[in-house]
């Protein structure tokens, strides 16, 4: 069995294709949802020499109907975009075929709103919410006033993902699968979090972040640690957890050299 925290392979999200001078193609079918409809369509791209680049498939388990979306490579395939879709059109298993056809750029522009799960949301680069609050030190200066203004923007987010789970997923089920829970951070590319300690009693824990986003923009030469708003975060939704207010200290810090950033949850 794998370790999930070591054995981790980068995820892509996938909202384009760029192949200077190579005839792309997106499709989106609604599928049936029942074995062996989407090996066929596979195949038939495969017959056809198109090379599948990317794509997403979503088929609920209580659903009667799913959906396949994929970029391709067609530059080596002697049919058209519009003869593939009649192709895939003529499987009992496909209910609908929509495409596009670009050279070099394709861009998705058949799925909006993009959601995970039932829940609406919106990709941002990392680097790009780093330099946002390094750009809100910069005009407030990195002095406690500002460290406070993102540690409850952070509070505030922690207890609005709490509340969003508690919607889908009962208390007791989060409770019994907190490491699945931790998972999320990874999910969502904001680091691999690690649960170390939960003690529900006294309503501690002691929690490990690796890559944690926030702190990786200052480098390791820090003499503090600079985890603001992942610290609120955390302590917004065990604060929601426990109907009670929970404090996070970060007790190590990677922009100080550690080896991840460790956070120590207890009662106010």
């Amino acid at each position: 069995m794998q370790n999930a925290m070591t054995d981790l392979a980068p995820g892509r999200f996938n909202s384009s294709e760029f192949g200077p001078g190579r005839k792309l193609a997106q499709f989106v079918l609604k599928l049936r949802n029942e074995p062996g409809t989407l090996e066929a369509l596979s195949a038939i791209a495969t017959s056809n020499r198109v090379n599948i680049l990317s794509g997403s498939h979503d088929a609920p388990p209580n659903s009667d109907h799913g959906a396949w979306s994929f970029f391709a490579d067609m530059t080596d395939s002697k049919q058209s975009a519009e003869e593939l879709a009649k192709e895939f059109s003529s499987l009992p298993g496909t209910l609908d075929v929509k495409f596009k056809t670009a050279t070099t750029l394709i861009v998705d522009t058949f799925h909006f709103p993009l959601f995970a799960g039932d829940q609406q949301v919106m990709v941002l680069a990392t680097r790009s919410i780093a330099v946002i609050f390094l750009r809100v030190k910069e005009l407030l200066g990195a002095g406690p006033a500002t460290n406070v203004l993102l540690h409850q923007i952070g509070q505030a987010t922690g207890k609005t993902n709490f509340e969003l789970m508690l919607s889908k997923i009962d208390k007791e089920t989060l409770l019994s699968s907190t490491s699945e829970i931790a998972g999320l951070w990874s999910a969502a590319g904001w680091g691999m979090q690690r649960i170390r300690e939960l003690d529900l009693e006294g309503m501690t824990a002691r929690t490990e972040i690796q890559s944690n986003f926030e702190c990786s923009s200052y480098g390791t030469g820090s003499e503090t640690p600079q985890s603001q708003f992942v610290r609120g975060c955390l302590s917004g939704y065990w604060s929601a957890f426990f109907q009670k207010r929970i404090n996070a200290e970060e007790t190590r810090c990677i922009a100080k050299g550690d080896g991840a950033c460790e956070f120590l949850l207890t009662p106010a």
